[in-house]
């Protein structure tokens, strides 16, 4: 007969085909299959409240904090042993929900977003502050890898052979590859925005780097006064404050868009289109 953890792998893939089935992205209906399932094994010695851990670089309160209109209470002994590893502090928090629906929990999370964030505000920024739950935020895991020294070496070598004006640019996309992610140990906070943020500007970067090794070819002045005489003509003589900016953007000073789109045809002539869309 099949175990419980079978059937509760059935069910939540079962989960997943059906949000998949109404169009949702397959990540996100794989996430909100997850924390369906989490709250359905809702743990037994929690009540009715969520509870979580609130860590940071702080001191211990000398006593509960209690929020009535947020429905928070923190309690002031500083937990040991827990699964935030690299914070100074780290105490038990309830928060109270209406029921156990993910509709109660995303407001459950807002409340405690605010609670933390008006910390950070009064505290001036200058200290980190988190929290963490086994219902929202599942338990910790990350990703490992072998460290191959032929591989390493051969990406190296050539990478140190490029134009300075290039290498620089290929330095800042490796140190922006590379720092946004954390530990396998801190992967209860959620690096997802810094990891976008570090590929965003590794992007930039290559895109730079690929337009010094191979650069577009630039408009004339007549072929941009040209391009500006046909908006006049077409609007008219009429042009928008939007107008002006989109010809900046365009053709008097081109942006990131027109640079990755000629940095994705010298790169991949066969998906460019595909990447850059």
């Amino acid at each position: 007969m099949p175990d419980a953890a079978d059937e509760s792998l059935d069910e939540l893939l079962a989960r997943v085909r059906e949000l998949a089935a109404e169009g949702r992205d397959h990540s996100w209906a794989w996430g909100l299959a997850d924390l369906e399932n989490r709250i359905r094994n809702w743990p037994t010695g929690w009540g009715e409240d969520l509870q979580i851990l609130v860590y940071g670089g702080f001191n211990p309160p000398p006593q509960p904090i209690v929020s009535t209109m947020l429905g928070i209470t923190i309690h002031p002994e500083k937990l040991e042993g827990t699964i935030i590893r690299n914070s100074l502090t780290v105490l038990k928090a309830t928060v109270q929900i209406a029921d156990k629906t993910v509709p109660a929990l995303v407001d459950a999370a807002r409340r405690i977003n605010v609670f933390l964030g008006s910390h950070t505000l009064v505290s001036w920024g200058n200290a980190e502050c988190g929290w963490w739950s086994y219902v929202t935020h599942g338990t910790f895991g990350g990703v490992h890898s072998d460290l191959e020294g032929d591989d390493i070496i051969r990406a190296a070598e050539s990478i140190c052979t490029l134009p300075p004006v290039v290498r620089r640019k290929v330095d800042a996309a490796l140190y922006w590859i590379r720092v946004p992610r954390h530990g396998i140990f801190d992967s209860y906070r959620s690096d997802l925005l810094a990891v976008y943020a570090g590929y965003w500007n590794a992007l930039e970067c290559l895109v730079d780097a690929v337009c010094a090794l191979r650069p577009a070819t630039k408009a004339t002045k007549l072929e941009k006064q040209a391009a500006i005489d046909e908006l006049l003509r077409l609007q008219n003589g009429h042009i928008t404050v939007a107008d002006v900016a989109s010809l900046y953007t365009s053709v008097v000073s081109p942006g990131l868009v027109p640079k990755a789109a000629h940095a994705f045809a010298i790169c991949f002539p066969e998906h460019a289109d595909q990447y850059f869309h």
